[in-house]
Formats: C-alpha cells, sequence, structure tokens
C-alpha cells in the first residue's frame, strides 16, 4: 500500500492482534519483514519495511507498530507489501467494503486503528 519515498520511514501498524511467527531481513525478495500469526489459520504479512519493531514470538496487538514502511529487498521506491493469508494462501483485501487497489501509487488508511 502506498508508494513513492515520501511514504518511508512512516508507521507500519498491526491490522490484527496475534503473535509475530517470523521476522527476517535479507537483501533479496521481502526485504525486511513481519509476519502476523492471528489464529485460525489467518496470518498477515507485512514487507519492505525499513525495520521491525517487533521481534518472533512477540504478542502484538490491534494497531501497535511493527516498522516502519522501507524500500528493502531491493525495490525502487518504498512502500508496503501486505498480504492477508489464510491456511497459508493469500486472500485479497477487503478495506471498508472495497477490494483494495494493489497495483501503483496509493496510500490506504484504516478507519479501525
Amino acid at each position: 500500500m502506498g508508494g513513492g519515498d515520501a511514504d518511508r520511514y512512516k508507521t507500519v501498524s498491526a491490522s490484527a492482534a496475534g503473535t509475530a511467527t517470523v521476522t527476517h531481513k535479507s537483501g533479496k525478495g521481502y526485504g525486511t519483514y513481519v509476519v502476523i500469526n492471528h489464529g485460525g489459520g489467518w496470518s498477515t504479512l507485512y514487507a519492505h519495511l525499513e525495520d521491525a519493531a517487533v521481534k518472533s514470538g512477540a504478542k502484538v496487538t490491534k494497531g501497535q507498530k511493527i516498522g516502519r514502511v522501507g524500500k528493502s529487498g531491493q525495490q525502487d521506491s518504498a512502500h508496503l507489501h501486505y498480504e492477508q493469508r489464510l491456511n497459508g494462501n493469500d486472500v485479497k483485501a477487503v478495506l471498508h467494503g472495497a477490494n483494495v487497489y494493489y497495483f501503483g501509487e496509493r496510500t490506504l488508511t484504516s478507519k479501525n486503528c
């Protein structure tokens, strides 16, 4: 979500409570990312972060800061790669009753946080 270096360093918050099951930093692919397990097979992935504010195994509350928008993983511009997953499969995100716009530059803010 979002795009352009104007978004770099902005806070990334957890969309729901859970346990940070993976935090990782690599130079390629997702770069720095956090996966939060919400239970019932649901998880969320937050990738290309500048840095992670939680460690694997940490309990996370809805709205808690989990990192900052970055361009890790050899990205050209800062953005947040966000995925909702059910049993490991991507599920299209819906925000305020509408499908989330995926490709392009657009900043989305939830009224839930």
